[in-house]
């Protein structure tokens, strides 16, 4: 019992780490996936600024949208673009965004990015 406890915070530990990476020793976000999802169109992932600068004006950007009765799935709204969530663990790791209910035409006329989702653990990553 003792053994698989220890195994079992050591693998805690090490998702930890490698889900906060980036915060902890401080990286470039080059490599991650994160920063050239090749969804930003003027933009500069790093500067922390909330402008949309060169993007067009989405009233659904940061939020999580649908189309109840469709199943269309549910997509984080970033830049201008919509990326999917791969999973309901994925939704909640991202925070639990408030979902916005639009209709299917409304859904469908946002740009989607299919290169890229968002993982089990909030973030967006490459297919």
């Amino acid at each position: 019992m003792n053994k698989k406890m220890i195994l079992g915070v050591a693998l805690l530990g090490a998702a930890a780490v490698f889900t906060f990476k980036d915060k902890i020793f401080g990286g470039s976000n080059t490599g991650t996936g994160n920063a050239n999802t090749g969804i930003s169109t003027g933009n500069n992932a790093n500067t922390g600024s909330n402008s949309n600068a060169g993007v067009s004006a989405s009233p659904y950007e940061g939020k999580v949208v649908r189309s109840p009765g469709n199943d269309e799935g549910w997509y984080l709204v970033k830049d201008g673009v919509k990326i999917v969530y791969r999973s309901i663990e994925a939704y909640k790791a991202d925070g639990s965004r408030p979902i916005v209910d639009i209709s299917i035409d409304e859904l469908r006329n946002i740009p989607s990015n299919a290169s890229v989702y968002v993982n089990e653990y909030g973030k967006i990553v490459n297919w």
